[in-house]
């Protein structure tokens, strides 16, 4: 993660895990390969540092379509994913102009 913040919650999927991060909102990484974890999506509310103390996200749960995060100072937030992509090879052709992009689908 970004910052020193503490992370407060995880909850996995086959492929991703979600985590609660205080500073850095909901980060979704994907964990297919088993020996490395990369980031490939996230979600904050509150980008920068919380305002006041320990104000941030601090729960993470999940159902089909949803991600419900909940923040000190803000209630709860929800995120509908319904599917995650995960960019895992971008080519540019400089003289075809073209740029191709190879990705999967959590759906």
């Amino acid at each position: 993660m970004n910052t020193g913040a503490l992370l407060w919650t995880v909850r996995t999927t086959d492929d991703f895990a979600y985590v609660a991060h205080l500073e850095d909102g909901v980060q979704i990484l994907d964990i297919r390969g088993r020996t490395g974890l990369s980031q490939v999506g996230c979600y904050d509310r509150d980008s920068g540092s919380p305002t006041t103390t320990w104000a941030g996200l601090a729960d993470v749960e999940l159902d089909s379509t949803r991600v419900f995060s909940s923040h000190q100072t803000r209630g709860v937030i929800t995120v509908d994913f319904g599917d995650t992509v995960a960019i895992t090879k971008a080519e540019w052709h400089r003289k075809k102009k073209q740029l191709t992009v190879h990705a999967t689908s959590s759906a």
